[in-house]
């Protein structure tokens, strides 16, 4: 079964990722980890998950990719079997 899945690298709390719209000159939305869930929540979307993929030590330059890591948020349409 396919459900909705996002995966961001900018958002609060990954700290490292603030002045990424500075460095690359462009306009970007500040979410939390907490609006990402309520975006999913608001269509209707039931289920709803978050998970951070983090980077094994060892398998990157320490960075935010071994601390903060990507935010996955992924939810379920309502009647669907999961």
């Amino acid at each position: 079964m396919a459900f909705p899945r996002t995966a961001v690298d900018f958002y609060l709390e990954n700290e490292e990722s603030h002045m990424w719209p500075v460095w690359e000159e462009t306009r970007m939305k500040l979410l939390s980890a907490r609006q990402w869930f309520r975006a999913f929540e608001a269509p209707g979307f039931i289920s709803v998950q978050q998970e951070r993929l983090i980077a094994p030590k060892g398998d990157a330059v320490e960075s935010w990719h071994m601390t903060a890591g990507s935010l996955v948020t992924s939810g379920r349409r309502p009647g669907r079997p999961d």
